[in-house]
């Protein structure tokens, strides 16, 4: 059986393995999104010097996909590449086989290029190398931003209710066991055990007063 036949039956396969069977093709479709939310936890906090995998449990991994959904944004823009990649490839394709090259490093490269195109595991290592790159670069100009002082602020209590010290910090994320926040004077993340939190409250927005008119009473409205 030549090669094109082989990546045909190969597709074909893997197609009707996840239409004969949605649960699983709905099971990869969750552990992939976990994944991805996973890997940018792992990524962000890296850049502060955590590991995310020290302050994680196994019901962590099911909820990481919810953390941030933007990140579905960011690892799907990967998609476009693969096409633009593949109709790349196509022309490529095209090219030689109107232009036969006569080196032998030149046809044995049409040849693995040729056998890469026809198999449908290229499109998921293009995939999954893009997915990570992107999530990377998010991750970074997230930690950027973070440390620049943007981000969700909160008052943070810790200790006992007749001893509690408010801490005031960005808030960042969180596991089953730890609760991740950003300290912006002292230009740290910080990992604090729920067991040590008592609340954590937001910060309301600022307000600005607004000049009263001629025909009512001066009132407030949220500064932009």
């Amino acid at each position: 059986m030549n090669e094109p036949n082989r990546s045909q039956l190969r597709r074909e396969w893997i197609g009707r393995l996840l239409r004969d069977n949605p649960g699983l093709a709905l099971t990869l479709g969750y552990i992939m999104a976990s994944l991805v939310g996973l890997l940018f936890s792992w990524s962000l906090l890296h850049r502060f010097g955590l590991n995310i995998m020290d302050y994680t449990e196994v019901t962590d991994f099911l909820t990481a996909a919810l953390r941030e959904p933007l990140t579905f944004v960011v690892a799907g823009s990967a998609i476009p590449v693969v096409y633009l990649l593949r109709w790349l490839s196509g022309k490529e394709r095209a090219f030689w086989q109107r232009h036969p090259p006569n080196n032998k490093l030149l046809q044995r490269y049409c040849n693995l290029a040729d056998q890469a195109y026809r198999d449908p595991l290229t499109e998921v290592f293009i995939f999954v190398t893009y997915a990570f790159l992107f999530i990377s670069l998010y991750s970074d100009w997230k930690a950027e931003q973070i440390q620049a002082g943007h981000g969700q602020r909160v008052d943070v209590e810790i200790g006992w209710e007749d001893e509690a010290e408010r801490l005031s910090r960005i808030l960042v994320g969180g596991t089953t066991r730890f609760l991740f926040v950003y300290d912006v004077a002292g230009q740290r993340m910080e990992a604090i055990p729920h067991e040590s939190v008592l609340r954590v409250l937001s910060i309301p927005a600022k307000t600005k007063p607004v000049p009263p008119d001629e025909n009512g009473p001066a009132t407030t409205k949220e500064k932009t």
